[in-house]
């Protein structure tokens, strides 16, 4: 057993880089009694590893078992082939019949069912594009209702610069015709 050769392949197990070949190399290893005390830390993961291996595959791979043999005579093989063929063709023979026995009025009928539900949907959608077009109508209403709010409050603040201009003339006028005078120096 060469140990630097089982410590570099313990290093690349751990790195995921052995092949299989070199795993088994180191699950062999593993088995030996006379193995070095500073490799014996890892015995159980070799261990561990080996028997999960064989359980994985038992479950993957179970034991064929002896079966009744019906299967393995040519005559049940042929009789089984045989009934499947049958159910195949009688069922593309009544799906055929059923296809050709809608006659022209069915389809015509259907063809009319479909028609009326694609006209009602139609018309619903017709009434529900009117019922948008109001409600545009009514925010166009709603934004001209707030520019009127708008104007009507330029309006005030018109009407209280008018007040005080008013006020200034009535002022002016008051000191012109009455010699009146606040701040008159004596």
């Amino acid at each position: 057993m060469n140990l630097q050769k089982v410590e570099i392949l313990l290093n690349h197990f751990f790195e995921g880089k052995t092949t299989s070949g070199e795993e088994a190399y180191l699950r062999e290893v593993f088995q030996r009694e006379d193995l070095p005390e500073h490799l014996e830390k890892y015995r159980p993961v070799f261990v561990l590893y080996k028997s999960e291996r064989e359980t994985r595959a038992a479950k993957q791979f179970p034991e064929m078992t002896q079966s009744s043999g019906w299967h393995k005579s040519t005559w049940m093989r042929r009789l089984a082939m045989a009934a499947t063929v049958a159910i195949l063709i009688s069922t593309g023979l009544f799906i055929d019949s059923r296809l050709r026995s809608v006659d022209k009025q069915e389809v015509h009928a259907a063809y009319k069912q479909t028609h009326s539900a694609i006209m009602m949907a139609s018309s619903y959608l017709t009434k529900g594009m009117g019922e948008a077009e109001e409600m545009k109508h009514l925010g166009e209403a709603i934004d001209q209702t707030e520019r009127m709010s708008d104007i009507a409050e330029a309006m005030d603040d018109v009407q209280k610069l008018e007040q005080i201009e008013t006020g200034y003339n009535k002022t002016v006028l008051f000191t012109k015709y009455t010699n009146y005078q606040p701040f008159k120096i004596k």
